[in-house]
């Protein structure tokens, strides 16, 4: 049995079935590529810009420490070295709360190991401040400044070296998110384009599409034809914007609107399913009505 010798219902529906089809292949194959590159934008946000901001409040912190620690040599006065000893105990607990956020989002072996090394560094500070503060009480000014500019700064440096490589990794993390989003994105566009191009010649050499014989066709000729059938020649533009809309547009008005990815394609869907099974009643009518009615 041929598509020539079906009757409308069926042959339409055979049709846009095979179209839906089609349309729920590309739906699932777009929709799993749009949830990879949605979950690496998911890993950037809730990871690695955390991991970064978390970072650099250690290193705000790290360098207002240093300069408390200045303040507690230079400034002798007893009630700025009061306020300074309160701004210690802040500074800590910022330097905790931040260590706090950032050990849950530590992603590899070579940062849980650098983040390791800080923590041991960050130890070794705060035996430095207790000594200095002890200092500081007791007025001993001389083994204050020798401490600050020994033990003191070397912690310091080695604390900011072991901050910026832990900089360096959540950077090259980001780095590599975006690649993968990317090439997701290319692998995607590529197969689509390379789908559009190989689609034309698998129609090369076949047979059974309606032919017609040559003839013209003026601007007069498809005047006439929209004063004769007014109804199909609005028909005609009409059904092809409604397509258009649809189809690109309808997506992106529901992503705009806050709904997921899942919700957009199923309300394509929908559209296009519901339009592929009403071929076969008003195909089945088509049947049976006469062409002239």
């Amino acid at each position: 049995m041929s598509l020539r010798t079906m009757n409308i219902a069926p042959r339409a529906f055979l049709g846009f079935s095979v179209i839906g089809a089609l349309m729920l292949i590309l739906g699932i194959f777009a929709l799993s590529q749009m949830s990879k590159i949605r979950a690496a934008g998911d890993l950037v946000a809730q990871n690695s810009v955390p991991s970064i901001q978390s970072l650099d409040g250690l290193t705000v912190a790290g360098f207002r420490m240093r300069v408390l620690s200045y303040r507690l040599l230079t400034n002798r006065e007893p009630d700025v070295q009061d306020k300074t000893g309160e701004l210690f105990a802040a500074r800590n607990r910022q330097i905790s709360d931040a260590q706090a956020v950032y050990e849950k989002l530590i992603a590899s072996p070579e940062e849980r190991a650098a983040y390791a090394d800080y923590v041991r560094l960050l130890a070794e500070y705060r035996q430095i401040e207790a000594r200095l503060i002890s200092l500081s009480r007791a007025g001993n000014v001389a083994d204050m400044a020798k401490l600050l500019n020994g033990e003191s700064a070397t912690n310091s440096d080695q604390m900011n070296t072991v901050l910026a490589k832990l900089a360096e990794i959540n950077s090259k993390q980001l780095t590599a998110t975006n690649q993968e989003a990317a090439s997701e994105y290319s692998s995607a566009f590529n197969l689509v384009v390379g789908l559009l191009i190989v689609a034309p010649f698998l129609l090369l050499g076949r047979s059974g599409a309606p032919t017609a014989e040559a003839f013209s066709v003026t601007f007069g000729d498809l005047w006439g034809f929209c004063r004769g059938l007014p109804a199909i020649a609005w028909e005609v533009p009409l059904f092809a914007a409604f397509e258009a809309m649809i189809l690109t547009l309808l997506p992106v008005y529901c992503l705009q609107q806050g709904f997921t990815a899942e919700v957009a394609l199923a309300m394509v869907s929908t559209v296009v399913v519901g339009d592929a099974l009403l071929q076969l009643p008003i195909g089945a009518l088509a049947d049976r009505l006469s062409r002239r009615t």
